[in-house]
């Protein structure tokens, strides 16, 4: 299926968009490194439209969300997760473009590997889409370097969108989180340093002070409607944070 429907790109999207089509033409591999809600995966829709590779397209993911909205976005072009990888081979007979969406992720072992497997023979282009391509907790490995030869299109930097305004102005707000616990098992643990008194009263204050509950209930007390994300660090903490929630907001939907 080909797409015949034009994407229009916004103003802030135009040079990178114009900077992707010269480097491709000479390169076969480019990074599009651009802040998360600028718009990249509409450039490379473009891209695939203005070119005609509609039917000659695929579309590697990291998870089912970003397939969904690919599927919105350009629909009959083919949607993969980087995971599928692991269960089966992908053929990639008559791709002319491999777009690599969230590729910070071919920095894990297994999928990088499988993903090197993939194009050993490929001779296509390659798209290379993030706006976090520094895995700064992997020894900063630059996926921009290992994968796409250090080939790279700059759109905008998170400060630069929200000076211009492309993503809204944010808050950063600092909580704690069931602090005491931490203390007490701290304290309690042999060898472990031993907390002052006057530590453990500052301590304690600033968690009355800032606690997770007290300033989500600070920062959300006006009587407007909010739609709000939390991220937690680990699947099993989702239920706990939540009853957190809930007790700040009963009223709310979770």
């Amino acid at each position: 299926m080909k797409m015949s429907k034009p994407v229009e790109l916004k103003r802030h999207n135009l040079r990178p968009y114009s900077e992707l089509c010269d480097m491709l033409t000479e390169k076969k591999k480019c990074a599009y490194v651009s802040a998360t809600g600028t718009g990249k995966s509409f450039v490379v829709a473009k891209y695939i439209v203005e070119h005609d590779l509609s039917d000659k397209t695929l579309i590697l993911v990291p998870n089912n969300v970003i397939r969904n909205n690919w599927a919105m976005l350009s629909p009959g072009i083919q949607v993969r997760t980087y995971h599928g990888m692991c269960y089966s081979e992908y053929n990639i007979s008559g791709i002319e473009l491999l777009v690599c969406d969230e590729m910070h992720h071919l920095g894990a072992t297994d999928w990088g590997s499988l993903y090197r497997n993939l194009i050993a023979h490929y001779d296509g282009e390659i798209i290379g889409l993030s706006a976090t391509p520094i895995r700064f907790l992997d020894k900063c490995r630059d996926m921009t370097i290992e994968f796409f030869e250090g080939n790279v299109v700059r759109g905008l930097d998170l400060p630069q969108a929200i000076s211009e305004g492309v993503l809204p102005s944010f808050d950063y707000t600092t909580a704690l989180y069931n602090l005491p616990e931490h203390v007490a098992v701290a304290t309690a643990r042999k060898g472990a340093p031993v907390y002052t008194e006057a530590l453990i009263k500052r301590l304690d204050l600033m968690n009355s002070q800032y606690t997770f509950k007290r300033v989500l209930q600070e920062k959300l007390c006006d009587d407007e409607i909010h739609k709000v994300a939390v991220f937690v660090d680990r699947i099993s903490r989702i239920e706990e944070v939540k009853a957190i929630c809930e007790s700040a907001f009963p009223k709310a939907a979770h």
